[in-house]
């Protein structure tokens, strides 16, 4: 058996997870395959997705503070609540320096 085919089946059973960083060196299609295959697990509910559950938020981008940091609004959260916005910083990520002309 053959590596990809072996990668299907571990996360078609429920046996693995699909990691978009790790898969970045292959092909549109397998990828596709692959992460098709970890979503019918989840559906599913197999062995290690068995307690699984989807993270329900609705929330909206108020604020962009720079290229690598926003501010999200849950609109759960009640008004005025500490957790109605929260700071999200994106890593990995390389803004523009701010340059003024002189």
């Amino acid at each position: 058996m053959s590596a990809p085919h072996k990668h299907y089946n571990c996360l078609h059973n429920g046996l693995a997870k699909f990691v978009e960083w790790s898969a970045n060196m292959m092909e549109e299609d397998a990828k596709r395959r692959l992460k098709s295959a970890e979503l019918q697990a989840k559906k599913e509910r197999l062995r290690i997705w068995t307690n699984y559950v989807p993270p329900a938020t609705n929330s909206k981008v108020v604020e962009v503070v720079s290229g690598d940091c926003i501010i999200v609004a849950d609109d759960a959260a009640p008004y005025g609540s500490p957790l109605a916005e929260r700071r999200v910083n994106l890593s990995s990520i390389r803004c523009p320096r701010m340059v003024t002309k002189t």
